[in-house]
């Protein structure tokens, strides 16, 4: 494999976690409106003063989420293993 099949395969994968999580993130907010990911708990963790101010429910139900990936392939070992078989 090359170094372009990689950049491919990186590629790929981040747009696939992407389009899953984005519409995952879409779901909990209009069809659950629910925080399921429980990011209210990070956010009071790092903005205290913020949240104690702002209304999370009404906050994370009209928030726009885009979630990016980063994937960074290190190694392709198991791509190329044998499967071992169990007798």
């Amino acid at each position: 494999m090359t170094m372009e099949d990689f950049d491919e395969m990186e590629k790929i994968i981040n747009a696939q976690i992407e389009e899953k999580l984005n519409k995952l993130f879409d779901k909990s907010q209009k069809v659950y409106k629910s925080d399921m990911f429980k990011l209210a708990k990070n956010f009071r963790a790092q903005e205290y003063q913020l949240y104690k101010v702002f209304d999370w429910k009404d906050l994370y139900l009209n928030a726009n989420i885009n979630v990016t990936a980063d994937v960074s392939i290190i190694d392709l070992n198991l791509i190329h293993a044998e499967p071992e078989r169990i007798n």
